[in-house]
């Protein structure tokens, strides 16, 4: 038997039912609808979910504004630009914002402190070797020194947290004729546990000792250190706060050959001396004089470089002057 028709007016209304399910869908389904769905992620701050209880609440325009201003403010954390993600949440001071809003805008306050800290100098840190040159084959003591310059007590990582020194090491050795060969090492050490620091309170963290070496044809090695110390959260005054990383500052080690003292205590006399006798086992001493002649006999030694090399323009003794004049003007 054949179904009778509904009446038009009944058609009407169910198509205007589902044109207004599927206008609910388009103004829900980004934010969380009826059913209680996940809103939009706030970049740093997890999926923001918007309860069933409350979702009949949630102004979908509010939400997305909210979402919006959690992304510039996760850009200058990314940028590590604390003052344009203080001028952002000074922008919303006086709003009422959702729960959640509220909870992420916490963190992002949280966050700032922490990296004003790093701004201010307030905690420091950097590369510690003991001292700077080292010869062939010396252990070498390699570690973080920590400061704290805030008027209170702080822990980095925060207790039950673990941090991360990611190093960059610039390797540059060189030859007697002006050789150069460079090279880069990355290194991850971990801190696993804890460093206390009382207001004004500096320490050494040491890690793994090292000797130091020299290749085969090298007179020098150079080793630039430079990183950052990753930390997920640090404890100041009590306060737990999300932390980025706090950069190191850099610092450089030379390597040289064994019993080059003599050289780096008389590098004026030594050079003068190796470019008379002009023989190929003193072509080390040209240029580690040249490394370690102070400013004061800078042109005396250029001069005599100088004329070396226009001399012996055709041999290699001219070629070792003209690399020492070279690491001459470099080095400080």
């Amino acid at each position: 038997m054949r179904r009778p028709r509904a009446p038009r007016f009944q058609v009407r209304r169910r198509g205007a039912l589902f044109f207004g399910s599927f206008l609910l869908f388009l103004v829900f389904g980004s934010c969380g609808g009826p059913s209680g769905g996940e809103g939009p992620a706030a970049p740093g701050t997890g999926p923001i979910v918007i309860s069933r209880k409350n979702s009949s609440q949630v102004d979908p325009l509010v939400a997305s504004w909210w979402t919006s201003f959690f992304r510039q403010c996760q850009e200058a954390v990314r940028g590590k630009d604390p003052d344009h993600l203080e001028s952002l949440l000074k922008s919303v001071e006086g709003r009422n914002p959702p729960s959640w809003a509220a909870d992420s805008l916490a963190r992002f306050h949280a966050l700032l402190r922490g990296m004003k800290l790093v701004k201010e100098g307030k905690v420091r840190a950097r590369f510690a070797l003991g001292h700077r040159d080292f010869k062939e084959g010396d252990i070498v003591f390699f570690g973080l020194r920590l400061e704290n310059h805030e008027d209170g007590p702080l822990a980095l990582p925060a207790p039950g947290t673990k941090g991360i020194l990611q190093a960059r090491l610039r390797v540059l050795d060189y030859g007697v004729f002006g050789e150069r060969w460079e090279s880069k090492r990355p290194l991850n050490l971990p801190l696993d546990k804890p460093i206390a620091l009382g207001p004004g309170e500096a320490k050494f963290e040491g890690f793994q000792p090292f000797h130091a070496s020299l290749p085969r044809g090298a007179v020098m090695r150079a080793v630039l250190f430079q990183g950052n110390l990753l930390l997920g959260s640090i404890l100041v005054k009590g306060e737990l706060l999300p932390f980025k990383s706090l950069p190191a500052q850099p610092t450089e080690m030379r390597v040289f050959p064994k019993g080059y003292e003599p050289i780096a205590r008389k590098p004026f006399l030594t050079l003068k001396r190796a470019l008379e006798l002009g023989d190929p086992k003193h072509f080390p001493h040209v240029f580690l004089a040249a490394v370690f002649m102070p400013t004061a006999l800078k042109e005396k030694a250029g001069a005599l470089l100088q004329d070396a090399a226009r001399k012996h323009q055709d041999r290699d003794l001219g070629r070792v002057a003209q690399a020492a004049l070279k690491m001459l003007a470099e080095t400080r």
